[in-house]
């Protein structure tokens, strides 16, 4: 469903799903629906970051947890891989 239909699942459910793919690529599109569907909710932000980092695309990376960091400020989850952007 997080493929096909994703707009039937609530935001733990769509971010859950995520963590079933092996591929970085398809936890990326869940966590990037996960923004569009939820976009107040700074985890779909802060999850895709990390694919995103873990892909070696730092620049990006950084924008989300920038993001994610406006949303849930002083997050200690957040701030901490903003330090490993640094």
């Amino acid at each position: 469903m997080a493929k096909s239909n994703p707009a039937e699942l609530n935001v733990e459910e769509l971010l859950y799903s995520a963590t079933l793919f092996d591929n970085d690529a398809d936890k990326l599109a869940i966590y990037e629906t996960a923004i569009k569907q939820f976009p107040n909710d700074w985890r779909g932000f802060n999850d895709a970051g990390m694919i995103l980092f873990e892909m070696g695309k730092v620049a990006q990376a950084k924008t989300n947890f920038d993001k994610a960091n406006t949303l849930s400020a002083n997050n200690k989850v957040v701030k901490n891989n903003l330090g490993a952007v640094e």
